[in-house]
């Protein structure tokens, strides 16, 4: 059973909403193989510092995340529809540090590394994407919110249209959708990598089954709920708001 959570939280709590933002990027970015730790996220972006040892392109993500999701709020405050469109122009802020790839669709092929999963041909990927928007719109109404969001998701990574940035641009995609329904940005951590690969793979192959997925993308909601109730709770016993998180290096 998926949680659910009064919105007011965000408005009456605008410290949580900030720290949930900043878990987001560090986890999407992590799970991609970015080595920078919640602290070295949070100085990056919200103290505007370098991190000294770690890669540019590290620091580039970072900072690239945070525009792409404060894109995408806006983007749910004004009921942007799902579209090709918007996908190219969220990718754009994910891959900004990127001249030549960011907001284009790649032109040669691509391999998952480690997965079975088949990417579709270059000239296929606008036909690719137009399907699985309208089976999207039709999933809605049939399955539910949730798996038709998880439907999507796998389906979207299976096509894997950009030449980088497919992951992040997919979760928050998902986020978009999820956001629309009432739900509050959701995180999939790092430590939860080899559960949400090994169930999107299990609906790219064989029978395409996506209960796994939408099992696991409940849990991330439930977990994600979990935590803010957490926080909240510890907020109205203690009759202030929430301090600064103690991240972890």
């Amino acid at each position: 059973m998926v949680k659910t959570l009064d919105p007011v939280w965000a408005i009456e709590h605008p410290s949580l909403l900030k720290d949930l933002r900043l878990r987001y990027i560090y986890h999407t970015n992590a799970i991609e193989g970015n080595s920078l730790s919640l602290i070295e996220t949070k100085i990056i972006i919200s103290d505007g510092i370098t991190v000294g040892g770690k890669k540019l392109s590290e620091h580039l993500e970072a900072i690239n995340q945070a525009q792409a999701l404060q894109f995408l709020e806006n983007a749910v405050k004004q009921h942007e529809p799902l579209s090709q469109y918007f996908i190219r122009e969220l990718h754009y802020y994910v891959l900004n540090h990127d001249e030549e790839n960011r907001g284009v669709y790649r032109t040669s092929s691509v391999f998952i590394e480690g997965s079975e999963t088949t990417t579709a041909l270059p000239s296929m990927i606008p036909s690719r994407l137009d399907g699985i928007l309208k089976d999207f719109g039709k999933n809605k109404e049939t399955l539910g919110l949730i798996p038709a969001v998880a439907r999507f998701h796998a389906d979207f990574e299976e096509i894997h249209p950009f030449v980088d940035g497919n992951g992040r641009t997919g979760r928050l995609l998902m986020n978009l959708e999820l956001l629309k329904g009432g739900y509050p940005i959701t995180i999939i951590e790092k430590d939860d990598r080899p559960e949400y690969y090994r169930t999107l793979e299990i609906a790219q192959t064989g029978n395409r089954n996506i209960e796994p997925l939408t099992r696991f993308i409940e849990y991330s909601i439930n977990k994600t709920i979990s935590f803010i109730e957490k926080r909240i709770d510890s907020y109205l016993s203690q009759q202030q708001e929430p301090p600064e998180p103690e991240l972890e290096m």
